[in-house]
C-alpha cells in the first residue's frame, strides 16, 4: 500500500513536470500510406475463403438438415433452394465497398462513410424455400438453410 502511494506521488511529479516544459514523449505516428491501407489482398483471400465455403456447402443435405429425427433433406432440394453462386455474387458489392474506403484518405473516408448507403444483401424468392416465402415477410436467415 505504501508503494502504491509512494509510486502515484512519482508519477504526479513526473507528470507535472513533463507538462510545465512542454516535453512531449509519444512520438508522432505518421499517417499510413496508401499501400499500407489497401485492403484488396485481405479482401481477396477472405472473398476466396467464402467462396470455397459456398461451393463446398453445395450438394451436401446433411449440413441443412436441423431436425433431431435423422430426416434427411434430399440433394436435389438443397440444390434448387441454396444457390451457392447466387450468394457469392449478392455478397461482392460489400467486399468491393469495403477494398474502395480502405484507399481512402482518413478525411475522404469520413465523408464516404457518412455519405454510403449501407450495402443490402437481398434474398430472392429461388434462394428462399417457398414454404418460408412471401413477399413482404422477412424470413431470418437461419430458418433459409
Amino acid at each position: 500500500m505504501v508503494y502504491l502511494a509512494l509510486m502515484s506521488e512519482n508519477l504526479d511529479v513526473l507528470s507535472e513536470i513533463l507538462a510545465r516544459h512542454g516535453y512531449d514523449l509519444a512520438p508522432e505516428v505518421p499517417p499510413m500510406t496508401r499501400a499500407e491501407r489497401d485492403f484488396t489482398l485481405a479482401m481477396a483471400r477472405e472473398f476466396a475463403m467464402g467462396y470455397y465455403m459456398y461451393q463446398s456447402l453445395d450438394r451436401h443435405p446433411q449440413f441443412f438438415d436441423t431436425s433431431s429425427d435423422n430426416t434427411w433433406t434430399p440433394g436435389w432440394w438443397v440444390r434448387a433452394v441454396f444457390k451457392p453462386n447466387m450468394t457469392i455474387n449478392s455478397v461482392l458489392p460489400a467486399y468491393l465497398q469495403a477494398i474502395e474506403l480502405s484507399q481512402l484518405t482518413p478525411k475522404d473516408y469520413r465523408e464516404q462513410v457518412n455519405e454510403a448507403a449501407e450495402i443490402e444483401v437481398k434474398a430472392s424468392c429461388c434462394a428462399i424455400p417457398p414454404a418460408l416465402y412471401s413477399p413482404g415477410r422477412e424470413v431470418p436467415l437461419s430458418k433459409t438453410m
